[in-house]
Protein backbone atom coordinates (compact mmCIF):
# COMPACT_ATOMS: atom_id res chain seq x y z
CA UNK A 1 0.00 0.00 0.00
CA UNK A 2 1.19 3.51 -0.73
CA UNK A 3 1.13 6.16 1.97
CA UNK A 4 1.69 9.89 1.57
CA UNK A 5 3.64 11.52 4.36
CA UNK A 6 3.28 15.28 4.71
CA UNK A 7 5.40 17.44 6.93
CA UNK A 8 8.04 20.13 7.04
CA UNK A 9 11.68 20.36 6.03
CA UNK A 10 13.33 22.12 8.98
CA UNK A 11 16.57 24.00 9.58
CA UNK A 12 18.24 24.48 12.94
CA UNK A 13 21.51 26.33 13.53
CA UNK A 14 23.55 25.36 16.58
CA UNK A 15 25.47 27.83 18.71
CA UNK A 16 28.17 25.22 19.38
CA UNK A 17 28.70 24.50 15.66
CA UNK A 18 27.24 27.24 13.43
CA UNK A 19 28.85 25.79 10.28
CA UNK A 20 26.92 22.51 10.63
CA UNK A 21 23.21 23.21 10.98
CA UNK A 22 20.70 20.39 11.20
CA UNK A 23 18.34 19.94 8.29
CA UNK A 24 15.56 17.50 9.08
CA UNK A 25 11.97 16.50 8.60
CA UNK A 26 9.15 16.97 11.08
CA UNK A 27 5.57 15.74 10.87
CA UNK A 28 4.55 18.83 12.86
CA UNK A 29 5.40 22.46 12.36
CA UNK A 30 8.23 23.09 14.83
CA UNK A 31 7.64 25.58 17.60
CA UNK A 32 10.93 25.33 19.47
CA UNK A 33 13.53 28.08 19.52
CA UNK A 34 16.03 28.18 16.68
CA UNK A 35 14.22 25.84 14.31
CA UNK A 36 12.60 27.26 11.21
CA UNK A 37 10.55 25.72 8.42
CA UNK A 38 12.36 25.62 5.08
CA UNK A 39 9.22 24.44 3.29
CA UNK A 40 6.32 22.05 3.48
CA UNK A 41 7.01 18.71 1.82
CA UNK A 42 5.17 15.49 0.96
CA UNK A 43 6.51 12.17 -0.22
CA UNK A 44 5.06 8.78 -0.96
CA UNK A 45 6.29 5.54 0.57
CA UNK A 46 5.44 1.93 -0.10
CA UNK A 47 4.39 -0.05 2.96
CA UNK A 48 4.01 -3.81 2.58
CA UNK A 49 0.39 -4.91 2.75
CA UNK A 50 1.33 -7.54 5.32
CA UNK A 51 3.37 -5.15 7.49
CA UNK A 52 2.75 -5.96 11.14
CA UNK A 53 4.31 -3.51 13.63
CA UNK A 54 3.60 -5.68 16.69
CA UNK A 55 6.99 -7.42 16.83
CA UNK A 56 8.81 -4.08 16.74
CA UNK A 57 6.43 -2.65 19.33
CA UNK A 58 7.04 -5.68 21.57
CA UNK A 59 10.83 -5.25 21.19
CA UNK A 60 10.54 -1.57 22.16
CA UNK A 61 8.41 -2.44 25.19
CA UNK A 62 10.90 -5.12 26.29
CA UNK A 63 13.72 -2.56 26.12
CA UNK A 64 11.62 -0.12 28.12
CA UNK A 65 10.87 -2.87 30.66
CA UNK A 66 14.59 -3.72 31.01
CA UNK A 67 15.42 -0.05 31.58
CA UNK A 68 12.66 0.28 34.18
CA UNK A 69 13.90 -2.84 35.99
CA UNK A 70 17.50 -1.55 35.96
CA UNK A 71 16.37 1.87 37.25
CA UNK A 72 14.34 0.17 39.98
CA UNK A 73 17.28 -2.04 40.99
CA UNK A 74 19.60 1.00 41.16
CA UNK A 75 17.11 2.79 43.41
CA UNK A 76 16.69 -0.26 45.68
CA UNK A 77 20.48 -0.57 45.94
CA UNK A 78 20.77 3.12 46.84
CA UNK A 79 18.08 2.80 49.54
CA UNK A 80 19.73 -0.31 51.00
CA UNK A 81 23.09 1.50 51.10
CA UNK A 82 21.55 4.42 52.98
CA UNK A 83 19.91 2.01 55.44
CA UNK A 84 23.26 0.26 56.01
CA UNK A 85 25.02 3.56 56.56
CA UNK A 86 22.41 4.63 59.10
CA UNK A 87 22.63 1.28 60.89
CA UNK A 88 26.45 1.60 61.00
CA UNK A 89 26.09 5.00 62.66
CA UNK A 90 23.61 3.49 65.11
CA UNK A 91 26.02 0.65 66.02
CA UNK A 92 29.17 2.76 66.21
CA UNK A 93 30.60 3.08 69.71
CA UNK A 94 30.13 6.44 71.30
CA UNK A 95 33.37 8.43 71.47
CA UNK A 96 33.86 10.39 74.67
Amino acid sequence: MKKVITGFITYQAHSWDPKNPTVGFSMYEPSFHGTVVVREHSFEVEVADDFDPRSRMIDALKKEEQKAMADFQRKVTEIRKQISELQAIEMAPEVV
